[in-house]
């Protein structure tokens, strides 16, 4: 997380939340509750360190029928102050651009997947504010 100048951003809150990899939320509103997965959170945060980095451990996120390209959401907090809601997409994993605002959104919004050893994947992606 970084200001403009480049500077990091830190001891900033990230939210963030997710489908499991069949695609179901974990919300009343979605109709998979029965099928939910035991060991997955749906929903987390981190706090942004010294560097202005934060990370989490999840699964890649599926599909659904409102949102057919995989994402994550996040949202943004600074001293209780929401600051940005937002997604992040995967490339190769669906045409973000058909849900994005633009096709210059969804190349901000989108990263790539990279092998990390025992069938684990890595992603990163810059946010600026």
């Amino acid at each position: 997380m970084l200001a403009p100048d480049a500077t990091p951003r830190v001891g900033v809150v990230v939210d963030v939340w997710q489908t499991d990899p069949e695609g179901r939320y974990k919300h009343p509103r979605d109709r998979g509750q029965d099928r939910l997965m035991e060991e997955f959170l749906y929903y987390g945060e981190a706090v942004t360190d010294d560097a202005g980095a934060f990370g989490f451990r999840t699964y890649v996120p599926g599909s659904y029928r409102a949102r057919p390209v995989p994402h994550i959401h996040y949202k943004v907090w600074s001293d209780g102050e929401e600051l940005l809601t937002s997604q992040v997409y995967f490339a190769g994993l669906g045409d973000a651009a058909r849900q994005a605002r633009s096709r210059e959104a969804a190349a901000l919004q989108t990263t790539n997947l990279t092998p990390a050893g025992e069938g684990r994947l890595n992603a990163e992606i810059d946010i600026v504010l």
